[in-house]
Order: C-alpha cells, then structure tokens, then sequence
C-alpha cells in the first residue's frame, strides 16, 4: 500500500512538472519597451483596439484619452488579480503583450506599449480632430510632459523612490484597496501569478494579503512604513500642484487649455478617491485648488463614461470595506489620518 501510495505521488510529481514545462514555454514573458512594436501584427476588427482593466491606473488614462478625443475604440477588457484572476499572463494575451501588463492599444493591427507613449501615440494620430491635448509651443509641451511624469509611476519597485513622482505613490497607497478586494480571489487564482507571472514578488504579496487580511496587514511595521512613506511624499507632490495650479492662475495644470497632464492626474486623483486618501489628506491639509481642480475633472464627460461607468463588483466591495476598516481597524485609522 505504501509503494503504491508512493508510486501515485511520483506519477502525480511528474505530471505537474511536466504541465508545468509545457505551460512555461507557452506563456514566455519579458519586459517590452514603450513604443509601437511594427513586427507584431495583431488580428483586429477597428482601427483602435485597447486591451485594458477597468482597475488599472494605466489604462485608465489611456480611456480617458481616446474618449477626450472621441476616438471609437473596441475593448478587451483583461483581467488582474485584483479583479478576479491572472488573464494578462494568458497564452492568449501574451501573444499580444509579452509583457504581462496592461494596457496595449492596437491601432492598425500593430500594438503600442506603455501608458505614456500610447497618449502622446493617440494625440499624434488625432491629426484630424478639432480637439488638442498638445501645446504646440515647446516649452509648454515640456512642462507638460514634465507634469505626465510626475502622475506616472517609475520602473517596477514601487516600495521606494516615493519623492520622485506621485504615481510612484500610487502602488502602496492601493495596498489597503488590494487587500479588502482580494479576500475575493480564490487563492488558486494568486497561486497561478507565482508560477507564471515575470514580476512574482507582486504575486507573493497579494497571497500575503489573502492571508492576513486588513487587520494583519497594518500590523507588519515593514508595510505601514512603505504606505507611510508614499503617503507622506503624497502630500508633497499634491502641495506642488496647488502650487502650479496657482502659479497658472487656470482651470487646468497649463493653465486655460486642458491637457494630457490633466488627462494623466484624473486617474490618479480618482485612484486616491477610490482607495479614500483625498478625503483625508483634503481634509487633513487643505489643497483648495486642488479640490477645485479635482471637481472639474470630474465634470468632464471622459470622466464619467470612462471611469465611473466602468465599475467593477469586486473592487465596489473592496472600496465599501476598505471604509469600514479605516473607521474600525486603529492601524488604519492612525495611517490614513497621518498619526
């Protein structure tokens, strides 16, 4: 009986590795540089596609843009963990982005990575439209570009480098909303990110989060100093935007035309809506332009049909129960009122 036992173990060992061998070399991932990739060639039905998720920082400027310059798109909506399961690691996906991330625009079958290059791509191509993101005086398209940056997050760790950008923020400041939503993940699903995802550490923290919980997660002094530090160089960041909001004396970062820098700080500030931050660090230290500025943002159409109309039932429960551990939970508490 033993042997037997023994024998089942080792066929079933060999059957996994093998699986295993067979589904890496299927699902081959590498880093991809930001750009349009003309050696790949992708089947579409319009001339722009975007494979997205409605959760990702990302692709959410990518959807404001098109939408801020009424470009028709068709979508492929892609999965994360965070809202249910690993499909940007999928045979099929990454046959379109080796890269496991999201967002990719196709236009005309060619795809286009990276969230900053894909609005500067849509803003090239809409040559035709009445509407312009871009100054045409170079000093202001480098302020610009400058203000794009400081939204955008920087390279792949995002447990440092908080005072180089506000986007470089975003990562740990969404911990809370990753670990109220991912309670709803079958731990199966996160399983899959560590055998097969490039970045696995990321895969390995949402399985940390499984476990935990909220309650857990607060009490790990290395994860409250990470949030801590993006929260307090949060603060720092949304202070010189008051200041450039003053210094303009205008409706938007440049002044009196809307941009793609206010495309790129719309998804941002909503991430810090969503996962409750602005309502503390407002209340917390004023920013009245601030505020003001993210009251029109929300005005705008693209707003609302590329945002708020795209809601998704996991992240809705994580973001209810996120509010209820900040009141609950003292960890909580204490970090989001800077205590």
């Amino acid at each position: 009986m033993t042997l037997l036992v023994m024998g089942l173990g080792l066929l079933g060992l060999s059957a996994f590795a093998f699986w295993y061998v067979w589904e890496r070399s299927h699902r081959k991932t590498m880093k991809m540089p930001a750009g349009v990739d003309l050696s790949r060639s992708v089947p579409h039905r319009q001339e722009f596609e975007l494979y997205h998720n409605v959760l990702s920082l990302c692709a959410r400027k990518v959807r404001i843009c098109l939408a801020e310059y009424n470009i028709p798109y068709r979508s492929h909506h892609i999965d994360l963990i965070e809202t249910g399961s690993y499909e940007v690691i999928s045979r099929d996906y990454l046959a379109i982005n080796p890269g496991g991330l999201v967002p990719t625009l196709i236009h005309n079958g060619h795809p286009v990575y990276e969230s900053d290059f894909i609005i500067n791509y849509i803003a090239d191509k809409a040559t035709g439209s009445n509407t312009r993101l871009t100054p045409t005086d170079p000093a202001k398209r480098a302020e610009m570009e400058v203000w794009i940056a400081r939204a955008s997050l920087i390279g792949e760790d995002a447990s440092r480098d908080h005072q180089r950008s506000a986007g470089q923020c975003i990562p740990p400041m969404t911990v809370p909303l990753f670990v109220a939503s991912i309670r709803y993940i079958p731990v199966a699903k996160i399983l899959e990110g560590l055998l097969f995802h490039r970045l696995k550490d990321r895969a390995a923290f949402f399985l940390i989060f499984k476990l935990i919980g909220l309650s857990g997660v607060v009490q790990v002094t290395r994860f409250r100093q990470i949030i801590q530090s993006a929260r307090d160089a949060m603060v720092g960041h949304l202070r010189a935007l008051e200041d450039q909001l003053a210094l303009t004396s205008g409706d938007w970062i440049l002044g009196a035309d809307f941009s793609l820098a206010d495309v790129s700080w719309m998804s941002l500030l909503h991430r810090l809506e969503e996962t409750w931050w602005l309502k503390h660090i407002l209340a917390n230290h004023g920013l009245p332009r601030v505020s003001a500025y993210w009251t029109r943002l929300k005005g705008r159409e693209s707003y609302r049909s590329q945002i708020t109309a795209l809601p998704h039932p996991i992240i809705d429960r994580g973001i209810a129960d996120l509010n209820a551990a900040i009141t609950r939970i003292p960890g909580w508490r204490a970090l989001y009122e800077g205590s």
